[in-house]
């Protein structure tokens, strides 16, 4: 088995583990262990079916605290594998996505708790889900942000279309490894 993943969800305080099996046959089942920091032992969280890929561990996160997490596969003996590799993850605060400016060329605002150094705007259609511009933001250490569509270029649309509707959502990028969060997805239209 091998871990292909370990990330923050926009849907809430969680953290979502995906994997994938190596070989052909598949186990009866994964059982998935965690500890809190680095102190505690490693308890078993949770056993999901062997088809399942991902596992969103929504149990009591606290921001700021990191978790980690390691795999095992059972077999119909109820005989546990060898433990897959430990990957760790470490929630901040989301970003309070404010509003955008309801131009062709709008302006994204959201305020934070904390500052981190970058941040990634995600801008998609609605409905489509098509990805119209993804950008990295230098942070200017300040509880309220912002940034003008397509600053750097690379936007798929000079500017956006009326009567489309769109989405967008701040990621933030934690300062230390694995760590960081995602906004809840914020969706509006030109008229």
């Amino acid at each position: 088995m091998i871990e292909i993943g370990i990330d923050a969800v926009e849907s809430g305080d969680y953290i979502q583990l995906d994997w994938q099996t190596s070989g052909t046959q598949k186990p009866e089942n994964f059982r998935i262990y965690r500890r809190e920091g680095k102190s505690e032992d490693f308890v078993q969280i949770a056993q999901v079916s062997g088809n399942k890929t991902t596992f969103l561990d929504s149990s009591g996160i606290k921001i700021g605290t990191r978790y980690y997490y390691y795999l095992t596969a059972v077999n119909d003996d109820d005989v546990e594998s060898e433990a897959s590799d430990t990957l760790s993850y470490l929630l901040v605060e989301k970003a309070f996505l404010l509003s955008n400016t309801l131009q062709p060329v709008p302006v994204f605002t959201w305020q934070v708790r904390t500052n981190p150094e970058v941040y990634v705007l995600k801008l998609i259609e609605a409905d489509t889900e098509r990805k119209i511009w993804v950008t990295k933001v230098r942070s200017a250490y300040s509880q309220t942000e912002q940034v003008k569509y397509n600053i750097d270029g690379t936007a798929l649309l000079d500017s956006l279309q009326t009567g489309v509707a769109y989405k967008w959502r701040i990621d933030i990028v934690g300062p230390a490894e694995n760590s960081g969060s995602e906004s809840s997805w914020k969706k509006f239209m030109l008229q």
